[in-house]
């Protein structure tokens, strides 16, 4: 098995390799013409990196050899790559920090660190933040003043944010608990706007615990109250940034919740804000989730939301509102999979996990480009072949072993970062692609690892809302138990146990449209496994049923098939 790299490292490449392309060449260019340039440690360590993410494979990252090339210990080369790292993002978001954290006015340095904030950039916003809580600490020892807590309270607000997106859990349960002795505080506060600011960042903080439990609707309606608390305090103290934030996450949960109306109430005052306070990108957002709302109800609307998308997400610069750029990203993938525009997908996955990775959102952006690359990756673990068997034509599969190897060593890679999925629908896909990817793994398949996932996946819809098609693990489920139980026992006896699973999993087969082919090819694998002639008949009788009556199922695999051959 090839090397597997650390997550911090695996972190920072994905990162640097996340920078559009041209501010990398321009300050690899600047740093070339430099007097003795090429002889520059800074340098040659961006030239490395670059090669590297050309590959297009991190695992070349060998920081040891790499610090044998520039002639540096451990610790100069972590300092090179910060340097690196730091030069390219504040080019890319044109960040200057202009203040003296020691000699500045606090409220004024809160700014710069609210505005960075704002357009997403934690890495720079952190240690200002854990900064200025030593000062505001101190001096809040010396004074009594009700304005330094509310200041303490935005920042702990801010840093709590940057660990929920990164579902540090344990780290954020410490900023809360940090923002609930705020508010206990508060309470005695005599300037009332002053309190609802910390109410306001407390209950929305307070909300997001019960998003780290997804999937259950009870965890969404207790999100939702406390964000209703959260807005309320927020308009009563005028809080402009946080009245926005809740406002479009109400109106994400009364979406997911299936309540159109109190979404659309929700946006309507979205609106209503964003233009008041001439916030033009919020506004722009707002009218988005707007006409998605419309998009929901009648799919006549597609083309004008895409539309729509597509001209925010031009209007929007890295300088804008991470609020407002990861969102719309978002809404983008979404509609141009409904569109089916396969090349606009793959663009805007791209620009999604850019705008995670760089704007605070690490984890979430691995899981993201994972899924993605496994999504894809997913209709290249097999080949199709066809055969000549007495005078006709069969198609048969073969998996792909170097793909399986790849995607194998790519599940190990993302199951040692994550230790726990908190969303529902990710915790059913990974498990429906481990189950699928064992499973074409054929003779060194381990089958009680497919089974031990299909009972996850059965304890989760029942326990869950989620939904999925019962053949997309039954069948699957039938295979695997034949395919194991005929190791140690008659094939035929074995395959008649089965017939009524398999008779159940060809009428699936036959009664949907949804991934039918993918099932045909798991059959026709498990046949060629087996090399039981009854079986085989059984699945050639399929075959021919399928070119009957779905003839359009096969044509885009005999394309590929004799593209292969030329």
């Amino acid at each position: 098995m090839s090397k597997i790299i650390s997550k911090r490292e695996s972190d920072y490449l994905l990162e640097i390799s996340l920078i559009p392309l041209e501010i990398r060449r321009k300050f690899l260019n600047n740093l070339y013409f430099r007097k003795n340039g090429t002889n520059q440690k800074n340098y040659k360590l961006l030239f490395i990196i670059e090669r590297i993410i050309e590959s297009g494979n991190f695992k070349k990252w060998n920081e040891p050899l790499i610090c044998k090339k520039l002639d540096v210990s451990k610790a100069l080369l972590a300092c090179l790559k910060s340097r690196i790292l730091k030069t390219l993002r504040s080019e890319y978001f044109k960040i200057s920090i202009t203040k003296d954290i020691k000699n500045s006015v606090i409220a004024s340095f809160l700014d710069e660190i609210k505005s960075l904030e704002e357009k997403g950039c934690y890495r720079e916003a952190l240690p200002l933040c854990f900064q200025l809580v030593k000062r505001i600490l101190k001096e809040a020892k010396k004074s009594k003043k009700s304005i330094l807590y509310v200041q303490l309270a935005e920042l702990y607000y801010i840093i709590s944010q940057f660990y929920f997106y990164n579902k540090n859990q344990k780290s954020f349960k410490k900023f809360y608990y940090e923002l609930e002795k705020l508010k206990r505080r508060s309470l005695s506060f005599k300037n009332k706007i002053e309190q609802n600011k910390i109410l306001s960042a407390y209950y929305l903080v307070k909300s997001q615990l019960f998003l780290f439990k997804q999937g259950n609707n009870k965890y969404l309606q207790m999100a939702m109250l406390y964000k209703q608390k959260s807005l309320s305090a927020a308009e009563k103290s005028n809080h402009s940034l946080l009245i926005l934030r809740n406002l479009i996450h109400l109106a994400r949960i009364y979406r997911l919740l299936g309540e159109i109306e109190n979404a659309r109430k929700i946006i309507r005052k979205g609106l209503k804000c964003s233009h008041r306070i001439e916030n033009n990108e919020m506004y722009l957002l707002f009218d988005v989730l707007n006409l998605e709302l419309d998009f929901i109800l009648n799919k006549n609307y597609a083309l004008e939301y895409y539309k729509k998308c597509v001209g925010v997400y031009r209007a929007l610069t890295p300088q804008s509102s991470f609020e407002c750029v990861q969102t719309i990203a978002f809404k983008l993938i979404t509609i141009t999979s409904f569109l089916d525009k396969e090349t606009e997908i793959r663009f805007y996955e791209n620009e999604y996990v850019r705008s995670l990775a760089l704007r605070g959102k690490k984890t979430e952006a691995f899981e993201r480009k994972f899924w993605h690359n496994a999504e894809w990756q997913r209709w290249n673990l097999y080949k199709w072949k066809i055969e000549t068997e007495n005078g006709d034509e069969h198609f048969t599969v073969e998996p792909d072993e170097k793909i399986l190897q790849q995607i194998s060593e790519q599940i190990i890679d993302y199951t040692r970062r994550n230790y726990k999925i908190y969303n529902v629908s990710r915790k059913l896909f990974n498990y429906l692609f481990r189950i699928v990817v064992e499973y074409w793994k054929g003779n060194n398949s381990d089958y009680e690892t497919i089974l031990y996932f299909i009972n996850k996946v059965r304890r989760l819809i029942k326990s869950t809302k989620v939904s999925l098609p019962k053949h997309n693990y039954q069948n699957i489920s039938f295979l695997v138990n034949l395919l194991n139980e005929s190791k140690y026992k008659n094939k035929k006896e074995v395959f008649l146990k089965y017939a009524k699973d398999f008779e159940e999993a060809v009428a699936s087969i036959k009664n949907t449209t949804l991934n039918v082919i993918e099932e045909y090819a798991k059959i026709e694998f498990a046949a060629k496994l087996l090399n039981l002639k009854m079986f085989t008949d059984e699945v050639r009788k399929l075959e021919t049923w399928l070119k009957e009556n779905r003839p359009q199922l096969f044509e885009p695999i005999k394309e590929i098939v004799y593209n292969r051959a030329v």
